[in-house]
């Protein structure tokens, strides 16, 4: 798969120098969007405005979150207002809330004025919660009906909803208050005249807003969920976590997990500049190195008691032992950076 991407990579760095641009927007709109956002974090500056400004808002809208977070940060000073406008409007508002957050809070106010009323409105709601909470995660996205309502006219109107990812749907009462749940199999095989609030799930697996987005994660795993839907202090449905946000999730805790055994801050591997890296890393040398003076006070101080043999066995092994130590820790970096993609093809 990655040598298909290096291809296409290759392909791609061609056609930027040429002057046929259909043939090259034709090639660009074929690629996944998880492909082409590996392709654009292996490109200039100027090459990835490009590749942007030849797609579609609603390319664009799937390509910009699977970029690498430092990168498109790269990229979103280089798209004017208008055009970022139109991207963040055929995204999910849980991608176009992050993005938003990653701008000064003076052009979030200019591209959100430059958006439909409804989506600002949303979005300026979602800016509100903290990032790392279920509220910060959720997308305001969600299929929800009324519990009177019979099976048939729930299923005509899923026919027309132009939601992303249905899983399930949520049963809420006149003032949007939720009830209950029914996934999808179980809507399309009930009796078409039965209504909602007789076959739904009254036991429903909700959150609030505030909660930790590890433990809406710890949910999701423990009951097998899809989505998890958010409600508010008056269980009032507000939104849903969705499994692709749950599975980044997972993914970002067990990073900051395995960073912080080794030391490394994600802030380390975001920013790739040599001195900021070695600002960041230097108080972990500077503890590595006063462990091993250390030792070796501890070693000359029982010099007359060793034996020198053995004396010189230890000091053979010293550099080993800290030489298999960064290995393993470097090893845990690179791979986990690697893994979750923060390091180009």
């Amino acid at each position: 798969m990655r040598r298909k991407i290096q291809r296409r990579l290759s392909i791609i760095k061609g056609q930027l120098g040429r002057e046929d641009s259909q043939g090259f927007t034709r090639l660009i709109r074929n690629l996944h969007p998880a492909d082409l956002a590996g392709i654009l974090n292996c490109l200039e500056v100027e090459e990835r405005a490009r590749v942007i400004n030849s797609l579609e808002p609603e390319k664009a809208a799937l390509v910009l979150p699977e970029m690498d977070l430092p990168l498109e940060r790269d990229l979103l000073q280089t798209l004017p207002d208008s055009q970022l406008s139109q991207i963040l409007e055929a995204m999910p508002s849980d991608n176009a809330a992050d993005i938003l957050g990653e701008l000064p809070e003076a052009r979030t106010t200019r591209v959100l004025s430059l958006m439909k009323k409804e989506k600002a409105e949303d979005l300026r709601q979602l800016l509100k919660y903290d990032e790392e909470s279920a509220g910060g995660i959720m997308t305001a996205d969600f299929f929800a009906l009324a519990g009177e309502m019979t099976v048939e006219e729930a299923i005509e109107r899923l026919r027309r909803s132009d939601i992303e990812a249905i899983s399930y749907t949520y049963v809420v009462d006149g003032e949007g208050h939720l009830m209950g749940v029914l996934s999808l199999r179980e809507l399309i095989t009930a009796p078409a005249q039965a209504q909602l609030k007789e076959i739904m799930d009254s036991e429903v697996i909700r959150v609030t807003t505030d909660v930790d987005q590890e433990e809406v994660a710890n949910l999701a795993r423990k009951y097998n969920l899809r989505a998890i839907p958010v409600v508010d202090i008056t269980n009032t449905l507000v939104g849903r976590v969705t499994v692709d946000d749950i599975l980044d999730v997972v993914e970002e805790e067990a990073s900051e997990d395995i960073y912080r055994m080794a030391g490394i801050g994600e802030e380390e591997l975001l920013n790739r500049g040599i001195f900021r890296a070695t600002r960041l890393r230097l108080p972990w040398l500077i503890t590595t190195l006063a462990g091993t003076m250390f030792c070796a006070f501890i070693i000359k101080f029982f010099e007359g008691v060793i034996e020198p043999q053995i004396l010189i066995a230890l000091l053979l092994f010293i550099p080993v032992i800290m030489d298999m130590g960064g290995e393993y820790w470097g090893s845990i970096f690179h791979n986990r950076g690697a893994w979750i993609g923060y390091w180009p093809y």
